[in-house]
């Protein structure tokens, strides 16, 4: 899978450049890039926090990103979906979180009708929501919102590159 962007603080201007020495988690997770019958796509919109984001999540042990892409659309849509492409790869370093997020992403199409998202107790507090909107008023929306928290600002950044990305796909 092609790497679309590295990402750290230094690169987002919320910090200085990475230091050496640190010690820092790996986390593997994917996003989807999730298009209905209608062509719109789904954003996760976190109330709460007053964001959103594209649907996915961290990649469990033993599971294939593919694995990982049904499993969460399924835990946060509520639907089953099918790999249409792959659209890329983005490395995060977060200095705050001493973290390395790689992030897989993946064009996908609904396949199922939509029911109840399997929701964790976490995206119930945050307000999870699922909203359809084209691909454009996607990156409109997330162009027009500044980030208020450190780990918005990776997401951001990391979703619109994405959704950039996916632009260029013949799909």
């Amino acid at each position: 899978m092609k790497l679309l962007a590295e990402i750290n603080d230094y690169t987002l201007d919320i910090g200085p450049k990475e230091v050496g020495g640190q010690e820092y988690r790996l986390r593997k997770t994917v996003r989807a890039i999730l298009y209905n019958s209608e062509g719109k796509i789904a954003l996760q919109c976190l109330r709460t926090l007053g964001y959103c984001k594209l649907p996915g999540g961290g990649i469990d042990a033993g599971e294939t990103p593919e694995q990982a892409l049904a499993r969460e659309v399924a835990e946060e849509v509520g639907c089953e979906c099918a790999k249409v492409a792959d659209v890329g790869a983005t490395i995060e370093y977060r200095m705050q979180t001493q973290t390395i997020q790689i992030s897989y992403c993946f064009v996908a199409k609904v396949l199922s009708k939509i029911i109840e998202p399997s929701l964790s107790e976490n995206e119930v507090s945050q307000g999870h929501e699922i909203v359809w909107m084209s691909l454009d008023e996607a990156i409109v929306r997330m162009q027009d919102r500044k980030p208020e928290y450190y780990d918005e600002t990776f997401i951001r950044f990391r979703d619109l590159v994405f959704l950039e990305a996916s632009r260029e796909l013949k799909i």
